[in-house]
Parts: structure tokens; C-alpha cells; sequence
């Protein structure tokens, strides 16, 4: 009875976080400013955890095969279209290939390793739940118009702490940063303080080396290209006076020349943001202004139309792609939690893991 029990609260858990899993991505896509993904993946990766523990507990598959159609079709509440059922038959197809492949691999084992088995078909549960999630934008936005088919990227949760791990490659000054912590005017800066040190090291080590004529004149060309300006009589006299032992400081030869590049930056960033960035802004959300205007750019042809044509299915493939790399990070965490349950379950004698001899035709 326990046995049971067990198995019947897997299945109706399953079911259940099927549903507000599709739920969650239903207001993804439309309410405002609910871009951020956490929910959703909170809610398929519990979807994923109670399937794959039902998948090896349930000793009747036609109940597992029979429950999982059911938490693939809840979708169909969400997203009215006939097409989508045939996405939600593939995804079936692929989830009951993966469970045929975690079954054989338990059961030709001597020994249960969990993790090996649910490792063998977890990917083919990460495509059918890409399959779900881009089907499922597609045909809740193929009839909008291209200014409502773009999402809306919103800084905070998942975008920042991209921003995050991208900053410390652009300057090791930024390690500890915070992009929704540091302002423009410190970004930018600190970018063109460490272009000038490569630039300023780079020439060291060439007029070091005993530099002629030639590599001055394009040690000069560099640094006016980098500024986007001549050099002015003074900065061509230093230049000119470096030794061995010179040190190139760009910035201490002419105190205004930094502001003018970190200007003239700001208003090509002003341009790609599709407003005025004054400096005190924060990184991320001018990163996010950026990407947001680049994406109802790249809808704008359509805006003229009554419905938006191929952009839905070019947002949903890049979806699609996107869901799979993320998807085969996170089963990794899925796997690491079935696993974690069924070691909890069988300590507590809930579920029993028992030697028996097979017998096996051999060939002598």
C-alpha cells in the first residue's frame, strides 16, 4: 500500500507542477515585465524531478506514460491551436524514448547508480521541454503584431547576473562589481583607462626595443585613432621625447582628453539606447535599453502589418536553441535532486533496493 501511495503522489505532483509550469511561461510571454525566467524553471524543474522519480518508482508504466500525456496536454489550456497538439505528441515520444533508455540502463546494471541511468535520457527530456516552451510562445504570439511579438528583456534576476559574469572579462577592475551597481561614467572610464594601459605598455615595449621613426609615427596614428582627434603640439612633443625608460600616460598628458572620448562614446551609446545616456545610469539597464532596441528594430519592417508573419518563428527557433543550452546546464541540478530524493526515500524504507540472480543465456 505504501508502494502505492508513493507512486500514485508522484504522478499527481507531476501533473500538478506540469501545469503551473505552463502557466508560468504563459505570463512570461505576456505580462509585463515578467521576462525573467525563474519561475518557469523553478516550476519544469520540478515538472523534470517528479518525472524522472516516477519514470524509475512507478513499477506500472502505462500509469507513468498515461500521466505524462496528460501533463503535456494541460498545455493545451494555455495555447489553443491543433498544431500544438502535434508538438505535444513529439514531446510524448521523446520523454517515453528517454524513459526507455533510463529503464534499460537500471536494468542492466549490476548495481543502482541513479545518476548514471537518469543521465542516459535526461537530454531527450531537455529537447521536449524546449519543444513545449518555443511551441507554446509561437502560437501564443504568431497573431500579435511585430511590436507586441518582441520580448521585453527587463534588468534584474537572470539578466544581471549575466551582465555580471561578462564585466570581469571586459576589465579585472569589475571582479567585484555589480552592474546594476556601477554607474556608466565609472564603466566607461574604467574601459578607457585600461585601453590606454594596453595602448601605453604596448609603445613602452616598442620604443624600448629601440623604436625608429617608422613606429613612432604609427605609435602616433594609434593613439589618434584611439582618441579621434590629432594630437596636439605638446602630446606629439612628449611623444617624441619618450626614452628606454619612458612611460606612456595618455591621460596625465591632457586632462580634458579623457572626457571628450567617454562624450563621444556616450553619445553612440545615446544612439543605440534610443535616448540620452547621461553617465549616472546603471550598466544594466542601459544594456538591457540597448538589447530591447535592437530587438523592436529588428521587428520594425513588420509593424505595418496586421500580423507578423515569419518573426514569431525566428524568436521561437532562437527560444528553442537557447532553452537547450540552458536545459542541459540545469539537468545536471535535476539529476542531482531525483537522486537525492530516492536516496531519502530509500533510507527511510519507503523504497527498498534488493539483490536477486538473473539468470542469462551465455555462449561457451
Amino acid at each position: 500500500m505504501p508502494k502505492k501511495i508513493l507512486s500514485c503522489a508522484l504522478l499527481v505532483l507531476m501533473s500538478i507542477a506540469a501545469f503551473f509550469s505552463w502557466h508560468s511561461v504563459d505570463r512570461a510571454i505576456f505580462a509585463e515585465g515578467a521576462s525573467d525566467f525563474w519561475l518557469p524553471l523553478v516550476w519544469l524543474s520540478l515538472f523534470a524531478v517528479f518525472l524522472s522519480l516516477s519514470i524509475v518508482l512507478v513499477r506500472e508504466k502505462i500509469w507513468v506514460w498515461s500521466a505524462l500525456a496528460v501533463s503535456l496536454l494541460l498545455s493545451l489550456i494555455f495555447v489553443h491551436a491543433f498544431l500544438h497538439l502535434g508538438i505535444v505528441a513529439l514531446a510524448w515520444v521523446f520523454v517515453f524514448a528517454a524513459g526507455k533508455s533510463i529503464g534499460e540502463d537500471i536494468e542492466s546494471s549490476l548495481r543502482i547508480h541513479l545518476m548514471k541511468s537518469l543521465y542516459r535520457g535526461i537530454f531527450l527530456v531537455v529537447i521536449a521541454f524546449a519543444l513545449m516552451i518555443s511551441s507554446q510562445y509561437y502560437f501564443s504570439v504568431r497573431n500579435l503584431d511585430s511590436r507586441n511579438v518582441a520580448p521585453d528583456i527587463s534588468s534584474g534576476g537572470v539578466t544581471t547576473g549575466a551582465i555580471n559574469l561578462i564585466l570581469p572579462r571586459i576589465s579585472p577592475e569589475f571582479r567585484q562589481a555589480k552592474s546594476d551597481e556601477i554607474t556608466m561614467d565609472d564603466f566607461l572610464g574604467e574601459i578607457y583607462e585600461t585601453i590606454i594601459r594596453r595602448e601605453g605598455e604596448e609603445l613602452k615595449s616598442k620604443l624600448e626595443s629601440g623604436a625608429n621613426d617608422m613606429q613612432k609615427e604609427q605609435a602616433e596614428r594609434i593613439l589618434e585613432i584611439e582618441l579621434g582627434r590629432k594630437l596636439t603640439s605638446d602630446e606629439r612633443k612628449q611623444l617624441e621625447s619618450l626614452g628606454s625608460a619612458a612611460t606612456l600616460e595618455i591621460g596625465k598628458v591632457s586632462p580634458q582628453i579623457k572626457q571628450e572620448v567617454l562624450e563621444e562614446w556616450k553619445k553612440e551609446l545615446s544612439k543605440s539606447a534610443g535616448f540620452e545616456v547621461e553617465g549616472q545610469e546603471k550598466v544594466a539597464d542601459i544594456f538591457v535599453a540597448i538589447a530591447n532596441a535592437k530587438i523592436e528594430k529588428l521587428a520594425a519592417p513588420k509593424a505595418d502589418q496586421e500580423k507578423s508573419g515569419v518573426l514569431p518563428l525566428i524568436f521561437s527557433m532562437i527560444m528553442f536553441f537557447t532553452l537547450i543550452t540552458l536545459g542541459s546546464v540545469l539537468s545536471r541540478f535535476w539529476i542531482a535532486v531525483a537522486a537525492a530524493v530516492f536516496w531519502v526515500l530509500k533510507k527511510t524504507g519507503a523504497v527498498r533496493v534488493e539483490t536477486e540472480t538473473k539468470e542469462a543465456e551465455v555462449i561457451r
